[in-house]
């Protein structure tokens, strides 16, 4: 398995039982998703508007409601996965249709490029996609380091540089570094996935090239 800073598929963990599948659907069926961000608080995480600027354009970035599945996963997780996570979820992707900034489900399809708030990488297992052709991209902010801190947000993105993106395969664990500026672009409509929220890298699958850090290079 060849190191890298980006991703790793992890093709060699087992998929999740069916019944463990079904459970986390219906988890995320069974809410009623905000048209507005004033409406809902996730369990995970609280949803608020992100508008961001792309081509001088001010976009609507798409939202991902997060779930708790500690509670039905974590004997799954602990014996098949890893002892060494923080947390346990299954997310959807939403647009906050109430937004005077949501145009449509067409052209609203890409979330701000940002880092992780409550995490450093995560384990994501995609269950369900409303199309095949979306992907997720990783960025560079110019004069500052590549791995950033927590919850960076980049409201302005034309500057950025895009170093990459790919398309995840559905039904495979994939591993995240969210400590690099990344987004998923081209969602439309659905995108349900379930998280590893981690502290550590238990796989020692990334290499570390530097401290995670929030100040331009000199």
């Amino acid at each position: 398995m060849e190191k890298n800073l980006f991703y790793v598929v992890m093709d060699h963990l087992p998929k999740i039982p069916q019944e463990l599948v079904d459970i986390a659907l219906d988890r995320v069926k069974s809410k009623e998703l905000p048209a507005t961000a004033s409406t809902h608080q996730k369990d995970q995480n609280p949803i608020y508007e992100r508008n961001f600027t792309r081509n001088g354009v001010t976009k609507l970035s798409r939202s991902n409601p997060r779930w708790g599945l500690e509670d039905v996963f974590s004997d799954w997780i602990n014996k098949n996965i890893t002892t060494e996570w923080k947390q346990l979820g299954v997310s959807t992707s939403i647009i906050l249709k109430g937004s005077p900034h949501f145009v449509s489900e067409e052209l609203n399809v890409d979330q701000v490029p940002h880092t992780d708030e409550t995490r450093h990488y995560t384990l994501m297992y995609l269950l369900a996609k409303g199309n095949e052709d979306q992907y997720t991209s990783w960025y560079q902010e110019p004069g500052y380091p590549l791995q950033r801190k927590r919850d960076v947000i980049m409201w302005e993105s034309d500057h950025l540089k895009k170093l990459g993106s790919v398309i995840f395969p559905t039904q495979t664990w994939v591993m995240l570094n969210t400590n690099i500026l990344h987004n998923a672009e081209n969602v439309k409509n659905e995108r349900i996935a379930i998280h590893v929220g981690l502290e550590v890298d238990p796989f020692g699958v990334f290499m570390r090239t530097e401290p995670y850090a929030d100040t331009p290079v000199l």
